[in-house]
């Protein structure tokens, strides 16, 4: 037989495949022992599934979530990685046979996120946010701090001067302790100036149009005039010494953790006694300017101050990144190339990981992982994204704070400085990262390829965040924010 002829064999051999997915019952198709090619790939193994559902009657492609009428792409999960190129190939390289029935799941695919909107910011954009009740966040290098709407246009509803310095940070901490769904927030924004404030952000009041102390009228102050919000500083964070990088809040509620140049990761804590004397502190500054004093300067600084009540050592260069994913752990990465975590309880370091490069962000899957596991994320000087488990490094690791012998995932595709990450919030799965060269790119933990490459920002990006809603926005050295929407299913295998 020729080379040619053996080929064509290999092409034609068949595959015993059995469909599952955890998929709505409408989305199930019959568990049945299929022969399939096995040169099939995803887009054939999704018009053999779109097939099986049209026959067992799922034909209105608006029940398949297609509006336009263009059948569904799903993506496949073989032996816990996802399909990519010929099965026949994705079985051989992990040495499985093709003459046992091999088990697929099913999951609606990633679709390629389409651009939503772009906003123009007054300098380069270092940090975003996006919330639901007030839409999204922007800080730039000029120490503005701006709120455009989530909806609609995107109008500006918001803008001032927070920092004498870029805005490296933002951060919504609540209050109070989870649980309370009506709890007020505080807008935490942090500076390369090594300031650090907290904010109420709340309805623009109208100002009377009554006189100054030197007679003049003052100009009246409407909520149109705003936006309809107004930013009221009600803390002033002390602690830090140089630049703050990352700021990080509890899942409890009432406390946040930071990081800057000082090596050095702080806890800080507002409950609602603190929320009460800063509400009261601002009312009287707010008087104060209605007689035609101002109360504050023009950048801030007259907020409530509140002092740290842990500072957590270990790093040997700038803290780059901190995430809080549980109640007593705190999380971080430095330019020192560690990712260290620490028990807030007890003021201790309990896992270390040492890395070949400067760190530069860090996040944590929230909703609890894989599987109840803890999964962190976070992004190099050298490229290189890569995901870790602290929990199972704690259980290899000897004493606390010893080195951790632990499997790492690493995902290679960007060229440039890994300037953010940021999990999916419905996906334990899925997370984005952001670089240098101002791409933005969407991964799968079960692929070592980025699902989406998406051009966002003609320089670099410095800044992402993903909302719950489906919303990515990120920031660059473009001065602009841009909005996408990528939506995750929450059945993703």
């Amino acid at each position: 037989m020729s080379e040619a002829g053996g080929e064509e064999d290999g092409a034609n051999q068949k595959v015993l495949c059995r469909f599952s997915t955890n998929l709505p019952s409408n989305f199930k198709v019959p568990e049945t022992d299929l022969a399939l090619p096995s040169s099939s790939t995803r887009y054939g193994l999704s018009q053999t599934v779109n097939a099986l559902l049209k026959a067992a009657g799922v034909e209105d492609a608006h029940e398949l979530g297609q509006e336009d009428g263009k059948q569904r792409v799903f993506d496949f999960l073989v032996e816990g990685e996802l399909l990519r190129g010929e099965l026949g190939r994705h079985l051989a390289k992990r040495g499985l046979s093709v003459e046992k029935t091999i088990s697929i799941e099913y999951f609606f695919a990633v679709e390629p996120p389409e651009p939503t909107t772009t906003l123009d910011l007054p300098d380069w954009v270092g940090s975003v946010k996006v919330a639901r009740d007030c839409g999204v966040f922007s800080g730039c290098f000029d120490g503005t701090v701006s709120v455009h709407d989530i909806a609609g246009a995107r109008e500006l509803r918001c803008a001032r001067s927070a920092h004498a310095d870029s805005v490296s940070a933002l951060e919504l901490v609540r209050a109070t302790e989870a649980g309370n769904e009506g709890a007020p927030e505080v807008l935490v924004t942090a500076s390369k100036d090594g300031t650090m404030r907290g904010w109420f952000v709340e309805p623009a009041e109208g100002k009377s149009d009554a006189k100054r102390r030197d007679g003049r009228r003052k100009k009246k102050v409407t909520k149109e005039d705003t936006g309809g919000l107004g930013l009221i500083q009600v803390f002033e964070f002390v602690g830090h010494v140089g630049g703050i990088e990352s700021v990080g809040s509890s899942p409890a509620g009432c406390r946040f953790c930071s990081g800057g140049w000082d090596q050095k990761v702080r806890v800080w804590s507002i409950d609602e006694e603190d929320l009460a004397g800063a509400r009261a502190n601002a009312s009287k500054r707010q008087r104060k300017a209605s007689d035609g004093d101002d109360g504050e300067d023009e950048v801030g600084g007259a907020g409530l101050q509140q002092v740290e009540t842990t500072a957590l050592d270990g790093h040997k260069q700038c803290v780059s990144g901190v995430c809080w994913p549980e109640e007593n752990l705190v999380c971080s990465t430095s330019w020192d190339s560690t990712v260290k975590c620490f028990d807030v309880s007890k003021g201790k370091l309990v896992s270390n990981l040492i890395r070949d490069s400067a760190l530069f962000c860090l996040d944590a899957a929230r909703g609890g992982g894989h599987g109840g596991s803890l999964c962190l994320a976070f992004g190099a000087a050298d490229g290189l994204v890569a995901t870790w488990d602290p929990r199972e490094a704690h259980r290899s690791a000897g004493a606390p704070g010893q080195v951790a012998l632990a499997t790492v995932g690493s995902y290679k595709s960007h060229k440039a400085v890994v300037s953010a990450v940021r999990w999916s919030p419905n996906s334990p799965f899925h997370f984005a990262s952001c670089d240098y060269e101002g791409l933005i790119k969407v991964w799968d933990t079960r692929s070592s390829m980025p699902l989406h490459t998406l051009e966002s920002h003609d320089g670099k990006a410095f800044c992402l965040d993903w909302f719950e809603g489906g919303l990515v926005a990120s920031g660059g050295s473009d001065s602009k924010v841009a909005t996408r929407e990528v939506r995750v299913s929450s059945a993703v295998g």
